[in-house]
């Protein structure tokens, strides 16, 4: 008799579609309630089969969108060759830079002695710490990492910090961990951006909003970027951290400052500060300019359209990839190399007229 729970039941039957190819890599898998209804079971039953198979690597997760097939693991239906590990950290918190990333290091290391090995961390620590244990054991020649605030917090990466594995940051740092870095030019990015949207409309007032303090990398330097293009005008410019129900006061700070233009970190500040912006009556790109960083999917999604600057993500990661390996090989070994990707800037109708 068989006594599987039938979450298990749920996770065999989901590998085994995975792996024999029926669920191609980056494919949507069905809904929990279809699944519900063709197993019979409860959607927490299905839930609790698929966190675990998002936990294994299986599966990923994008909010609001649904659950994906892992690239990683749905590659091929063989088993895998004995390869150099490398071993991948991304935040799921930020799925879009995550898995475009991620699509630049499997194109460097495909046909090569090198397989990447990725766990997904958000911010949960008991999670975040598995996570690592995890990663570890399978003893990767290096890691490709996306680091958070979170993740530099865990004592597992600490001690990893301490030790002489290769290693290479992609996109940004934090806490000014010393670490070989991949980024895009977040600073010319946002200076350009702002210098010209400057030069060709009326701008009075600006404010920076962003989600993360100055200890991020690309926020610091984001922000330096606008701050020197409206200092070179003698414009004003206002910060703030705009976190969970921190929105509005944000608002009202611009409304005291009597704010026309605000440059948001990136794309999901930037829809979030629309629809506050909305709320209040505030229309863009009449009342206030608005403009981002990243060109997510969602900038060419929301009304009006988002002016933002579009980062090199697949190139990053394929940049972060090959220069690991020449790491691995004994050829580079600069804690404080940097590479900085040029990034382009996307005019849309946030920033009102459009510039190019």
């Amino acid at each position: 008799m068989n006594n599987k729970p039938k979450y298990e039941k749920i996770k065999e039957f989901l590998i085994a579609n995975i792996e024999n190819g029926t669920y191609q890599p980056d494919e949507q898998i069905p809904s929990e309630k279809a699944i519900a209804k063709e197993f019979k079971v409860s959607r927490e039953t299905v839930r609790k089969a698929l966190d675990k198979l998002v936990f294994e690597g299986y599966l990923y997760r994008i909010q609001g969108l649904g659950t994906f097939v892992s690239p990683i693991k749905g590659s091929s239906s063989s088993p895998m060759q004995e390869k150099n590990k490398i071993g991948v950290v991304l935040p799921i918190s930020h799925e879009y830079l995550s898995f475009e990333i991620l699509a630049g290091i499997e194109k460097a290391y495909h046909n090569t002695e090198y397989e990447p090995f990725v766990q997904f961390i958000d911010s949960n620590s008991a999670i975040t710490k598995l996570k690592m244990k995890y990663i570890l054991s399978s003893n990767p020649k290096g890691y490709i990492i996306l680091p958070t605030k979170e993740l530099v917090e865990d004592e597992i990466f600490k001690r990893l910090l301490k030790k002489e594995v290769p290693m290479v940051f992609v996109d940004k740092t934090v806490n000014n961990i010393r670490k070989p870095l991949v980024q895009s030019d977040n600073y010319l990015g946002a200076y350009n951006l702002t210098k010209e949207l400057i030069q060709n409309s009326t701008v009075k007032s600006t404010m920076f909003f962003s989600e993360e303090d100055f200890s991020i990398s690309s926020v610091k330097e984001r922000y330096n970027g606008m701050s020197d293009a409206c200092k070179e005008h003698n414009i004003p410019v206002y910060s703030e951290i705009v976190g969970k129900n921190e929105m509005d006061r944000a608002i009202d700070k611009c409304l005291k400052y009597h704010v026309d233009t605000i440059f948001c970190c990136n794309d999901i500040v930037a829809v979030s500060t629309l629809t506050a912006l909305q709320v209040r009556g505030l229309s863009v790109p009449e009342k206030v300019k608005l403009y981002g960083f990243d060109d997510r999917p969602i900038a060419q999604s929301i009304f009006p359209n988002l002016t933002t600057v579009r980062q090199p993500l697949r190139n990053m990661g394929e940049v972060a990839a090959k220069y690991l390996v020449s790491i691995i090989q004994g050829e580079n070994n600069s804690e404080d190399f940097k590479i900085t990707l040029p990034v382009e800037l996307v005019w849309r109708d946030s920033t009102g007229q459009k510039i190019k």
